[in-house]
C-alpha cells in the first residue's frame, strides 16, 4: 500500500508538472499584442520609479543635509543682523557696506553645487515633501525681514536669532529625524552603519586643483573686503557660475569630497560669515586683518586638498623578496 501511495504520488507530481510546462509553452508561443507589451513596459517603469523614490538616503548624506540646514540658518540669521537697520560698514559709507552682501552668498552659492554632486555620490533623488514646505517657509520669513530691515521699519532685535533657530528646524527636521530612528531603531545592525561610513578618499587632479582654487577665491574676497574697492572685486562672484558648469567643477568636486574636504569648507565659511558681521557692525577688521583672515582660508582649502589626496591614499603593498 505504501508503495502504490507513493507511486500514484510521484505519477500525479509528474502529470501536473507536464500540464504546467504545456501550459507555459503555449503561453510563450501565443502572441503578444503591442497593447499588452507596452501595459507591461509601463507596469515594469512605474515599479522601478517606485523603488527609487522609496530607497532612503545613506547616512552620510543625512549628515551632510542637516549640516546644509546648519549652514542655510546661520547664513540667514548673518545675513539678517548685518544688512537689515543701518548696515553702513567701513567708516559709514553705505553704499559699500551694503556692497558687501557679496561675502555670505558666494559660500552658499557654492554649497549648493557641491550638494548637487554629492547628492549624485549617494544616489539619492531630490522628493518634494516636507523639505520643500520648510524651504519655501523659510524663503517666505527671510524675505519679509530682509525687506523689513532694509526699509528701516524696526522690529525686536532677538527675531533674527530667533529665525535662525526656527529655519534650523524646519530643514534639519527631515534628516535629524531619520538619524534618530536610526540610533533607537532596534535591531540596527552593524554591519549597515558601517556599510555606510563615510570617509575621505584621493581626489583626482582635477579636482585637487579646484579645491584649492575655491579656497583661493573665498581668501581674496576676504582679503579684499576692508578696501573701499571692494564692490568691483564682488562683481567676480560670477565666476561661480562659470566653475559650476566645468567638467572638475563644483558638482563634481561635491561628488568626490569627503569629511575631510567638507569640513575645510564649513570652516572656510564660518570664518567668512564671522567676518561679514565683524564688517558690518564692527570697526576691528583691518585691511592687516581681513588678508590674514583671507590667507587662512585659503590656506585651510589647500591643506585639505593636500591631505586627501595624501593622507587617504591607499598603501601599495610590498612586494615579497626573493629567495
Amino acid at each position: 500500500m505504501v508503495e502504490a501511495s507513493r507511486s500514484a504520488h510521484g505519477y500525479g507530481f509528474l502529470a501536473a508538472y507536464t500540464f504546467h510546462m504545456e501550459n507555459d509553452s503555449e503561453h510563450a508561443s501565443a502572441p503578444v499584442s503591442p497593447a499588452h507589451r507596452a501595459a507591461e513596459q509601463l507596469a515594469a517603469r512605474r515599479r522601478m520609479r517606485e523603488l527609487s523614490e522609496t530607497t532612503t538616503s545613506p547616512r552620510a548624506y543625512a549628515l551632510l543635509t542637516l549640516s546644509a540646514a546648519l549652514m542655510t540658518a546661520v547664513f540667514v540669521t548673518v545675513y539678517l543682523i548685518a544688512f537689515t537697520g543701518h548696515a553702513s560698514g567701513r567708516n559709514g559709507n553705505v553704499y559699500a557696506g551694503y556692497s558687501l552682501f557679496i561675502l555670505p552668498i558666494v559660500p552658499e552659492l557654492m554649497f549648493t553645487g557641491l550638494l548637487a554632486g554629492a547628492r549624485e555620490r549617494f544616489s539619492v533623488r531630490r522628493r518634494r515633501g516636507v523639505a520643500g514646505v520648510g524651504t519655501a517657509l523659510v524663503f517666505a520669513g527671510f524675505l519679509v525681514l530682509l525687506l523689513l530691515g532694509i526699509s528701516q521699519i524696526a522690529y525686536p532685535w532677538w527675531i533674527n536669532p530667533v529665525f535662525g533657530v526656527v529655519a534650523f528646524l524646519l530643514l534639519g527636521g527631515p534628516p535629524l529625524r531619520r538619524l534618530v530612528l536610526e540610533r533607537t531603531q532596534a535591531g540596527y545592525a552593524s554591519e549597515r552603519r558601517s556599510s555606510e561610513r563615510w570617509s575621505s578618499e584621493p581626489l583626482s587632479p582635477g579636482i585637487r586643483t579646484m579645491t584649492a582654487l575655491i579656497g583661493v577665491y573665498l581668501g581674496a574676497l576676504a582679503a579684499m573686503s576692508s578696501q573701499p574697492w571692494f564692490p568691483y572685486v564682488g562683481m567676480a562672484a560670477v565666476l561661480v557660475l562659470v566653475i559650476w558648469g566645468l567638467p572638475f567643477g563644483l558638482p563634481r568636486a561635491g561628488y568626490e569630497w569627503g569629511p575631510l574636504c567638507w569640513g575645510a569648507f564649513g570652516l572656510s565659511t564660518a570664518i567668512l560669515f564671522g567676518l561679514t558681521l565683524a564688517l558690518m557692525r564692527t570697526d576691528w577688521v583691518t585691511p592687516t586683518v581681513a588678508v590674514i583672515t583671507g590667507i587662512a582660508i585659503a590656506l585651510v582649502m589647500i591643506a585639505a586638498s593636500m591631505a586627501a589626496s595624501l593622507i587617504d591614499a591607499p598603501i601599495a603593498p610590498a612586494r615579497p623578496g626573493k629567495g
